[in-house]
C-alpha cells in the first residue's frame, strides 16, 4: 500500500500553526459583565437633596454633552498623529441636535410634558408635538407623515434614574418596554440598545406603514457604547472607547433553525492614554450558535448563461467558552505585551450536521512583541483537530492523499526568545519550539515533526510546500 507524501498544504499548515502560535494567548478568566458606569459625582449633590428641576436641567445638558462631545472626542482623540477611528460628521451639530432633544425629551425648554417625580426616578410624558418637531425625529426617519411620528411618540415615555444632581440614566420607554439607556455623568456617556424593545418598536413602526415581517420567537439582550475622556478645558488628554453586550444576548427562531447566544461580554475597548500609550482588548463570554448554511453550484453554459442551483443543507454548531485578549502599545510604538489571549478552558469546537469539523485549543499565555522579537512569558501550547470536512482541503494536487482528518499541536515553553535574523530566518534564542502535524487519508497516514533548540535558526525551504527546516543562522 502506498502511503502517501506530506503535500503542499499540510505542510503549509505546519508553517501557519507556528505564525498562529505566536500571534495569541490569555491570562485571565472569561466573560465579561459591562454597565453604564455613571458612578459617583465629584461635585454633585445626592439626587434626594435636588430638585426635580435641576435633575432634568443637568441631566440635559451631561447626556447632550456625553453624546455629542464625549464621544466625538473618544473617537477622534489624535495618538502619534492617528486617531482612534473617524471623526464624528460635524459633532458641534451633533451635539446642538441632542442638546435640543434632549431639552424637549424632559420636558424644558417650553414643553408641555407632564412630570411626576417618586423618589430619585422622575418620568416625563413626552409632549408629542414638540418631539416630533425636533431634528433628530427627521433624522429617525418619522418626519415622512407627521401624524404617523405623533403616533410612534405617544407610546413613549422618558425616565430619568438620578444618582447624584448631574450623575444617572435617562431611559426611553416605548409600550413600557427599555429601548433606550443613557448613562451620563461629567467626561462620560453611555448608550445602551436594548434588542426587545427595539424589536417591538420597529415591529409597532412596520404595522403602522403596512410593511410585513416576523420577529425571532426568542430574543434577549442588550448592546452598550460606552465613551470617557480626560482633559482640561478644550484638550482632550486620554480617552476610553468599548462595546459591550451588557445583557446576555439571545436570539432564536425555530423555523430558520436558528439559536445564538452570547455571554455579558466587553466586545472591544480602546484606551488611549495621557503618555501616548494604548491599549486595545477583548473579553468575550461565552458564544453558541446554531444555524443552517446553503451550498451551491453554478454554471455557465455556451451562452454565457450562469445557473445557480442549490446542492444541499447543512446545520453548522459553533461553541466557543470564551475569547480573551489586552494588547499594551508603548508610547513609542516599538514595543508592546499581549496578553489575557485565549478561547478559555474548553476547546472552540465547530460542528457540521453533528460531525467535529475543527476543534482548537489554546492555554493562556503573555509575550512581549517588538519589531525584531517575541518573547514568551509563560507556556504556550497550541492544538488544532481537523475533521473531514476541513481536513480534505489539504489534499491540494495530490488526489491520492484525500485526507479524512489532521491534527497538529505547537509548544513553546516559558522564557523562550524567538528573534528575526537579517537573512530572513527565525533564531531560537532561548527556550525552544516544537511543532507536530499530522493527516490520516484513504491510502494511510502521514506526519512531520519540527523541533528548535536555544541557539538554532529555522525557516521555510523556499518552495511551495512552506515546510519547517534548520538553517545556518546569522553570524553575531
Amino acid at each position: 500500500m502506498k502511503t502517501p507524501q506530506l503535500d503542499t498544504s499540510l505542510a503549509l499548515l505546519c508553517a501557519t500553526l507556528v505564525a498562529a502560535a505566536c500571534g495569541g494567548g490569555s491570562d485571565s478568566p472569561s466573560g465579561g459583565n459591562a454597565g453604564p458606569s455613571v458612578g459617583d459625582s465629584l461635585t454633585g449633590l445626592p439626587a434626594e437633596q435636588a430638585s426635580e428641576l435641576e435633575i432634568r436641567q443637568k441631566a440635559a445638558l451631561n447626556a447632550s454633552t456625553a453624546l455629542g462631545i464625549n464621544l466625538s472626542d473618544a473617537f477622534s482623540l489624535q495618538v502619534d498623529d492617528t486617531g482612534l477611528g473617524d471623526t464624528i460628521d460635524d459633532s458641534d451639530m451633533v451635539d446642538e441636535e441632542v442638546d435640543d432633544f434632549m431639552q424637549v425629551a424632559l420636558g424644558l425648554d417650553g414643553s408641555n410634558a407632564s412630570i411626576e417625580r417618586e423618589g430619585n426616578l422622575i418620568t416625563i410624558d413626552l409632549d408629542d408635538t414638540a418631539i416630533c418637531n425636533e431634528t433628530l425625529a427627521d433624522r429617525a426617519g418619522f418626519m415622512d407623515d407627521f401624524e404617523e411620528c405623533l403616533q410612534i411618540a405617544q407610546q413613549f415615555l422618558v425616565q430619568v434614574d438620578a444618582v447624584t444632581d448631574d450623575t444617572g440614566r435617562i431611559h426611553f420607554l416605548f409600550q413600557e418596554q427599555p429601548v433606550v439607556s443613557i448613562g451620563y455623568a461629567p467626561n462620560l456617556g453611555s448608550y445602551e440598545l436594548s434588542l426587545p424593545g427595539f424589536f417591538q418598536m420597529t415591529t409597532y413602526i412596520n404595522d403602522l406603514r403596512g410593511f410585513a415581517g416576523s420577529v425571532p420567537e426568542t430574543l434577549t439582550g442588550a448592546l452598550l457604547v460606552e465613551a470617557e475622556v480626560e482633559g482640561n478645558g478644550e484638550t482632550v488628554s486620554a480617552a476610553r472607547l468599548s462595546l459591550h453586550i451588557s445583557q446576555a444576548l439571545r436570539i432564536a427562531d425555530s423555523s430558520t433553525n436558528t439559536d445564538i447566544s452570547i455571554g455579558q461580554s466587553e466586545v472591544v475597548s480602546f484606551q488611549a492614554n495621557a503618555d501616548d500609550s494604548v491599549s486595545v482588548s477583548t473579553d468575550m463570554g461565552a458564544i453558541n450558535a446554531l444555524y443552517d448554511i446553503s451550498s451551491e453550484s453554478t454554471s455557465v453554459d455556451e451562452f454565457g448563461n450562469v445557473t445557480t442551483e442549490s446542492t444541499g443543507q447543512s446545520t453548522v454548531a459553533l461553541a466557543v467558552s470564551a475569547v480573551t485578549a489586552q494588547l499594551d502599545v508603548a508610547a513609542d510604538g516599538q514595543s508592546a505585551r499581549l496578553r489575557n489571549a485565549g478561547i478559555g478552558n474548553a476547546p472552540l469546537s465547530l460542528q457540521i450536521d453533528g460531525e467535529q469539523a475543527l476543534s482548537l485549543t489554546l492555554n493562556e499565555v503573555s509575550m512581549t512583541l517588538s519589531p525584531e522579537s517575541i518573547d514568551f512569558d509563560s507556556n504556550l501550547t497550541l492544538g488544532l483537530m481537523l475533521g473531514e470536512a476541513f481536513a480534505e482541503s489539504l489534499t491540494g494536487d495530490d488526489p491520492e492523499g484525500n485526507y479524512t482528518s489532521a491534527e497538529a499541536a505547537v509548544s513553546i515553553p516559558a522564557g523562550s526568545s524567538l528573534v528575526d535574523q537579517d537573512n530572513g530566518s527565525t533564531r531560537v534564542d532561548s527556550g525552544s519550539l516544537s511543532l507536530q502535524v499530522s493527516a490520516t487519508g484513504a491510502q494511510g497516514s502521514v506526519s512531520q515533526s519540527f523541533d528548535a533548540s536555544a541557539g538554532q535558526c529555522f525557516d521555510d525551504d523556499d518552495s511551495d510546500s512552506g515546510e519547517l527546516q534548520l538553517v545556518e543562522c546569522d553570524p553575531r
